[in-house]
């Protein structure tokens, strides 16, 4: 086990220790703040980006990019975001109020994310139309497909929960592939379909 699992174990055992660290990060910010260290990382990542290299291996000899943030090497702590996503996506599983809470900070960082990189969600959309475009035959029934659209609508305004047209068979899956049409399209609630992801129900 590494040192940061074992720190992370440490605080989550450990309400003194927890206390301890979150005091002297604080510390610690503010002395970045008051030393101008804060706004002089802000200055370099708007110039060199999330992400920097340096050419010199970090601590466990990785060669690569660092966050420019707080130094990191990002192949060190792609295992640990790896993990800690798996565990929040269980939890998000069972946990309702998490699950909410998690949409909600989510929809908050996408729209801002939208506003300042619209042309790589615009990219993003077109490549998405040209998915269902594709995957619709002449001989769907527009009309049926809209229908299916407005009951998700509808769902969603009478229950409060939010529903979404899914296809049961993805437009894109990763073992077999469906089509836009309405034989391939049901009405579930956004976290089912957050469960269910780009494969098709066993």
């Amino acid at each position: 086990m590494d040192y940061e699992q074992n720190r992370r174990d440490r605080i989550a055992a450990d309400p003194e220790y927890a206390a301890r660290r979150k005091a002297q990060k604080r510390a610690a910010n503010l002395k970045d703040r008051q030393s101008g260290k804060a706004a002089a990382r802000r200055a370099s990542r708007a110039l060199t980006g999330k992400t920097y290299i340096t050419g010199e291996p970090c601590s466990r000899g990785h060669i690569g990019p660092r966050y420019t943030a707080n130094q990191t090497c990002v192949a060190c702590t792609k295992p640990q975001q790896t993990k800690a996503e798996k565990k929040r996506a269980e939890r998000m599983k069972i946990d309702p109020e998490f699950y909410a809470r998690r949409r909600a900070g989510k929809n908050a960082t996408s729209s801002k994310w939208r506003k300042t990189h619209r042309a790589e969600k615009n990219a993003e959309w077109s490549k998405w139309r040209a998915d269902q475009k594709q995957r619709t035959p002449a001989w769907a029934d527009l009309d049926a497909i809209k229908l299916v659209y407005q009951v998700a609508e509808q769902r969603t305004r009478i229950s409060g929960v939010t529903h979404v047209v899914d296809h049961f068979y993805p437009l894109n899956g990763e073992t077999v592939s469906g089509l836009h049409v309405p034989l391939n399209l049901r009405v579930i609630t956004e976290q089912e379909n957050l469960r269910k992801g780009a494969k098709a129900p066993l």
